[in-house]
């Protein structure tokens, strides 16, 4: 088969790669890309680029639902009540 191809290219006025052209060639594309087209979507997950910043333009991910959860750090004044006597428990935050 390897025959073939080289003839292929031959006829049609192009260079034939080395291997050693043709491995570089493949180590440029990156891990996720590799992984889809040798094992298929699911296999490629966990190579997908991570999104630091979430807005409107940022592909869905995740598998299931709450399999990636964004946790807000945000501090806030918090005051607990009792139910029986309305009184002030303690403050947080």
């Amino acid at each position: 088969m390897l025959g073939c191809s080289k003839q292929r290219c031959e006829q049609h006025g192009v260079i034939v790669p080395s291997y050693r052209a043709f491995r570089r060639a493949i180590a440029k594309r990156s891990q996720y890309e590799r992984t889809v087209k040798r094992k298929g979507r699911r296999a490629a997950y966990k190579y997908e680029p991570t999104y630091l910043v979430l807005d409107f333009n940022t592909p869905r991910h995740g598998d299931r639902p709450f399999e990636i959860g964004h946790i807000d750090h945000t501090e806030l004044d918090i005051e607990l009540r009792s139910t029986a006597t309305a009184g002030i428990l303690g403050a947080l935050g």
